[in-house]
């Protein structure tokens, strides 16, 4: 679900219905959690979905309106399993400079998880040029979860907590480059 208010408050009922888009996504539940601009104004929501068996990376993208864009993805949306049958979890967006889009969080199968990014280009496509068809996982722990995604230059940082053996959680963080 996406809204858009006016300066004083209200829904802007220029944008979507009223103000509101929602959009059905996968068979079960789907959450964002991301949200970013491209520089020609669409709207990209980050978070994920049930659209396989388990949980995927999932982005959708708006039309400046509050449309889904048809041209990106797949009729608007990209969904992205790590491996089949993990629980893919995006916890955090991020856009380039150069309208690549990122989403950060966690891959695995309960309890072990590890960090995950997806790079996706502005087309809704996973970015070959990143990681492994698109895609990176790290063995931080045996139980890693971002849920915190920056981008400053040509690096991408994900935070996130770490399973630690003398304490339940720790910080952990995991930089990438963004080239």
């Amino acid at each position: 679900m996406l809204a858009r208010y006016n300066a004083n408050g209200t829904l802007d009922s220029t944008f979507g219905t009223f103000g509101v888009t929602r959009t059905a996504i996968g068979a079960g539940d789907a959450f964002s959690f991301g949200i970013g601009l491209l520089s020609d104004g669409r709207i990209v929501l980050g978070g994920y979905s049930a659209a396989t068996q388990d949980h995927d990376f999932t982005v959708a993208c708006y039309n400046s309106n509050g449309t889904l864009d048809q041209s990106f993805g797949n009729g608007g949306i990209a969904a992205t399993d790590f491996s089949g049958g993990t629980d893919d979890i995006a916890y955090a967006l991020a856009v380039q400079r150069d309208n690549k889009i990122v989403l950060g969080g966690r891959s695995g199968d309960y309890p072990s998880f590890n960090f995950a990014v997806a790079r996706y280009t502005s087309t809704g496509q996973l970015d070959q040029t990143f990681g492994t068809g698109g895609k990176v996982v790290t063995a931080v722990s045996n139980d890693s979860n971002g849920y915190a995604l920056t981008i400053a230059g040509s690096k991408i940082t994900l935070a996130g907590a770490v399973a630690n053996i003398q304490s339940p959680f720790d910080f952990g963080v995991a930089r990438y480059l963004a080239r």
